[in-house]
């Protein structure tokens, strides 16, 4: 059984910070409000928010049977999470919003009215104030694309740039113009690429080779981090790209960069033994 917690350094030096123990189970964090509040979902479909005064709660389900996929995302102000949730009309999983305020749920949809594998569409990726999501939406059977949501526009299909093979969109910037994730290549080959105002490129290193999968951009949208081969990256759209090396590396040995400042200037990650994460 796995323990969640909650590490807290709001008011105190890192010798006064707090442990707390928010649940035990197969948690999976998407992201934390100014205010403190937490948003996840379960492998099983539960959908949930916690905070220190009411604890764990569970806002929300998957009703379909078929396993969570994509991220559970909270709005810096705590008023707004976006996940995938089931829509009843149509019994698939799809991007999909709550509002904190009256505890209520909207079906944002997808590419196409039904789905495959239970899912329509995912949610992967939100601006700070809630308003646009970013992620996957299913065109058929075998292929995805890259998608952005937003209240003016709906499910809006940003494509591929080979044509047949998938995207996803993982992560987009303050105001919605510079969204980075995955393009499959035509060998498979999953790379990051990235769109800048609808228009999508690959992410390419000092030497013009594309690099791996896209995770996180600043809140600018100039500064995009990333799994390298083997190892993490980040690229700047002045600078370029830069390795984050370790002595170790190699095929068995690599890491990937997760999440970075909203100034970008602090990026965290993960190296180690793969595909082990420390």
């Amino acid at each position: 059984m796995k323990a969640l917690y909650a590490c807290s350094l709001f008011g105190f030096s890192v010798a006064d910070a707090q442990l707390t123990v928010m649940a035990t189970g197969n948690y999976t964090v998407g992201g934390i409000s100014d205010n403190r509040i937490v948003s996840m979902h379960t492998s099983g479909g539960g959908i949930f928010k916690w905070d220190a005064v009411n604890g764990i709660v569970q806002i929300g389900t998957l009703a379909n049977g078929y396993p969570a996929a994509g991220r559970t995302l909270i709005s810096s102000d705590g008023t707004k999470v976006g996940s995938s949730a089931t829509n009843a009309a149509t019994s698939f999983n799809e991007i999909s919003t709550y509002n904190v305020t009256n505890s209520t749920w909207t079906n944002q949809g997808g590419l196409v009215p039904t789905g495959w594998d239970g899912s329509v569409s995912s949610t992967w990726g939100m601006t700070p104030d809630g308003n646009t999501i970013v992620g996957l939406g299913w065109i058929s059977a075998a292929s995805a694309h890259a998608v952005k949501w937003n209240a003016q526009n709906g499910v809006v299909d940003l494509g591929s740039m080979i044509s047949g093979s998938s995207s996803r969109a993982n992560a987009v910037n303050t105001d919605g113009t510079v969204i980075v994730g995955w393009q499959d290549e035509f060998d498979g080959t999953r790379s990051g690429a990235k769109w800048v105002n609808g228009v999508e490129s690959f992410i390419k290193d000092n030497n013009g080779d594309n690099v791996g999968e896209a995770g996180d951009v600043s809140a600018d949208g100039n500064t995009i981090i990333g799994t390298g081969y083997p190892e993490p990256y980040v690229w700047n759209s002045v600078s370029g790209l830069t390795y984050i090396t370790h002595p170790n590396s190699s095929a068995f040995f690599r890491g990937g960069a997760t999440g970075i400042s909203a100034n970008g200037q602090i990026v965290i990650g993960f190296l180690g033994l793969s595909p082990d994460r420390p």
